[in-house]
């Protein structure tokens, strides 16, 4: 990838992450936690168990392939 296009790709990520929709069903779909939601308590084990970022890691890779789709 090139500068601009990586530019062009994170501008995108971010579009994605900013639609609460995609998230949500993403999360529906996946078993992932990205909208953050849960009792206190559950979303504490999340955070100690660092489950943002290995959720991250496939919905990153998903934002990839809508990306190459283009």
């Amino acid at each position: 990838m090139t500068t601009e296009e990586l530019t062009e790709f994170r501008a995108f990520v971010h579009l994605c992450i900013a639609n609460r929709d995609l998230l949500s069903e993403f999360d529906r779909l996946n078993g992932t936690n990205l909208c953050g939601r849960g009792t206190p308590i559950q979303l504490a084990v999340d955070h100690a168990t660092r489950r943002l970022e290995s959720d991250a890691v496939p919905f990153l890779l998903f934002c990839l392939d809508l990306w190459e789709r283009r």
